[in-house]
């Protein structure tokens, strides 16, 4: 049984701009009629999702620091045998030396490989990055013409001994309108067509695609049919335990519209494989749960913009709160947990109304930078986790809780700051989870739920 097709894609640089030249190897093979599956090399949200867009797939996740090489084997080998190609991205070891998950250490185990992107604007400062042992060949951004990219393209290839595959050219004005995206805008298609198109200059998608069916695992680490195997054992290892499980499927709904929509594909898909049935609702228009709702999940996305909305649906509201104090559970994270809160308070002081399940306001940050990896122990017991028990996950200071109610703490941060709240049956997180990285976790996620815990008639 064949290999499937991947390469890894790797910034060299820590300044460099990394969006454009993906965006437009994407569409260049989008064009050549490849079905290309995207990985981050990071377990984080991407702000900017080209890949959906481009694609019609949407972005996997990957993590050298939360998963170990088995399971990030066994993720890939399930998702990529979906597509023709599969793509990783991220940043190698010289852009980003103290990066806990790295795109270099993911390649590695995968045995993808690795296209390093330089930045050309940046060698003619003599700002050269060390040469990773690791590169399999080059892609070249910032090209001024036709004569800059011979130049690099000679130099680099006498003074690295690697084959540069293409580049693209500076584009200002295409990078200035990516530089113009907020985060949650869908990028558009046009932008992403028109960087492709400057990709092609220089570009040969018949080379690329060459080096990625070059990539070979071994049968037991890529086989379709072991690896299918192994996935559905471990997930339903996550779902029988020792202890009774019900015998009906327990149903999740999951909120996803334009509100809240940032999940990962793969914990919804273990969650299925692990006997659950996923169902979706919309906090916007729905007036009710889904029937015999066991699981609501509010995971990440834009309250804020769509607040006026959220709080005029005041049927959902009574919805939840009921599922609440029927002894039923919540999970939220971001800016699902925001809307669990009493109020989201603005940098300007105004305060607008959420659902008050959780009783906590939060602080929105404009100034957010990107989520920060976290690993801290449950303070108490709950049933997402035993009291001492250690969690990975990547936190992000978008909102901040500030202050705290009759809300009982599960996790604090080393800077004194609550992570993880919980009131009754809901817990609300600033720190995002993938689950599927986490089998406990998610082993808890799928449990039914005690009918009272300790703190849940506060």
């Amino acid at each position: 049984m064949s290999s499937p097709a991947r390469f890894a894609v790797g910034r060299l640089q820590a300044e460099a701009e990394l969006r454009p030249l993906l965006w437009a190897l994407w569409d260049v093979l989008d064009r050549e009629g490849f079905r290309v599956q995207t990985y981050l090399s990071r377990a984080c949200y991407e702000p900017l999702d080209a890949a959906t867009s481009i694609t019609g797939l949407c972005p996997r996740h990957l993590d050298s620091w939360l998963m170990d090489p088995d399971r990030v084997r066994r993720i890939f080998s399930r998702t990529a045998r979906r597509s023709d190609l599969s793509i990783l991205w991220g940043d190698l070891a010289s852009a980003t030396p103290h990066e806990l998950s790295r795109c270099d250490v993911l390649a590695g185990w995968l045995k993808m490989p690795v296209l390093g992107v330089l930045d050309v604007t940046q060698l003619r400062q003599c700002a050269w990055p060390a040469r990773p042992r690791e590169l399999t060949g080059l892609l070249l951004d910032g090209i001024s013409g036709d004569g800059d990219y011979a130049y690099w393209k000679t130099t680099l290839e006498a003074f690295w001994n690697l084959p540069v595959f293409g580049a693209l050219g500076s584009c200002a004005a295409l990078r200035g309108q990516v530089r113009q995206l907020t985060a949650g805008q869908e990028p558009p298609r046009e932008l992403c067509r028109l960087l492709g198109q400057d990709f092609l200059r220089y570009s040969s998608p018949v080379k690329i695609a060459a080096l990625a069916q070059q990539a070979q695992l071994t049968q037991c680490e890529c086989g379709e049919a072991n690896a299918v195997n192994a996935v559905e054992a471990v997930a339903e290892s996550f779902y029988v335990s020792a202890e009774a499980v019900e015998p009906s499927r327990p149903r999740i709904a999951v909120a996803y519209d334009d509100a809240f929509h940032c999940y990962f594909p793969d914990v919804l898909e273990e969650c299925e494989l692990a006997g659950a049935e996923v169902v979706d609702f919309s906090p916007l228009r729905d007036e009710s749960l889904p029937a015999d709702t066991d699981l609501v999940y509010l995971g990440c996305g834009d309250p804020l913009r769509f607040a006026a909305q959220l709080a005029a649906n005041t049927c959902l509201q009574s919805a939840l709160r009921e599922h609440v104090c029927a002894g039923r559970r919540i999970y939220a994270e971001g800016g699902g947990m925001a809307y669990l809160c009493r109020e989201i308070l603005l940098p300007d002081g105004a305060a607008i109304p959420m659902l008050g399940i959780l009783p906590s306001a939060v602080q929105f940050n404009t100034d957010a930078r990107r989520p920060v990896p976290i690993e801290i122990p449950f303070h108490a017991k709950s049933w997402l986790g035993e009291a001492g028990q250690f969690l990975r996950g990547y936190r992000s200071d978008r909102w901040q809780f500030t202050s705290l109610e009759r809300a009982h703490l599960l996790a604090v941060g080393a800077d004194s700051r609550p992570e993880i709240i919980a009131r009754h049956q809901a817990i609300g997180s600033r720190v995002h989870l993938h689950f599927a990285a986490l089998p406990q976790l998610l082993r808890n996620l799928l449990r039914p739920c005690p009918a009272v815990l300790g703190w849940a008639a506060r």
